[in-house]
């Protein structure tokens, strides 16, 4: 796993080893495709200058690390994984790029961030598939108004999503996976 463009091109991010047996499914992370984020970004190329990003089920922090690398001026990492963030820490340490990772799970985080005025640009969403996370998360981030005016979520799923009225949905599908690019009207 790679950073494609910006400052940190070419980078390598260290990504979660897979463990065996059953703790398998709990430890391993599905990082973006490249050619899924750069499309992803192909789309964003105006947004994410000075943007304030939400990678929210980050894991190694792909998507909100290329963000950064591509000039986002901030990026904030959740993950209920410990040893996801570990590995995300030592991801942005060896770039140089002090940002905060919270390991904790996407509720507790989407209120905090409520609480205490939080807005974002942009929101990646990148729930584990076969979970309604991902949809929860989004009614969450709607309901506790936590995306900027003209901000966009990112959402990547293994299904396909119903539009949500007063929102612009983009989709791509990938394979078995598929890609929103959600903005208000």
């Amino acid at each position: 796993m790679r950073i494609i463009t910006g400052k940190h091109k070419g980078r390598k991010l260290e990504q979660l080893q897979i463990a065996e047996g059953k703790e398998k499914q709990k430890l391993t992370t599905r990082p973006t495709m490249d050619r899924v984020k750069e499309s992803i970004f192909n789309i964003l190329v105006y947004k994410v200058q000075g943007a304030k990003v939400l990678d929210l089920f980050a894991g190694s922090g792909s998507l909100g690390i290329e963000a950064l690398s591509r000039g986002a001026s901030e990026a904030t990492f959740v993950d209920l994984s410990k040893e996801a963030c570990d590995v995300l820490k030592r991801n942005l340490t060896k770039l140089g790029e002090n940002q905060k990772v919270l390991n904790t799970d996407y509720k507790t985080a989407l209120e905090a961030f409520a609480a205490s005025g939080n807005k974002f640009d942009i929101i990646f969403l990148d729930p584990p598939y076969g979970s309604n996370f991902g949809e929860d998360a989004f009614k969450k981030i709607i309901q506790l108004e936590l995306l900027e005016k003209d901000g966009t979520v990112v959402f990547e799923s293994g299904k396909k999503l119903e539009t949500a009225e007063g929102f612009n949905f983009r989709e791509q599908k990938y394979s078995n996976k598929f890609v929103y690019i959600i903005t208000g009207k």
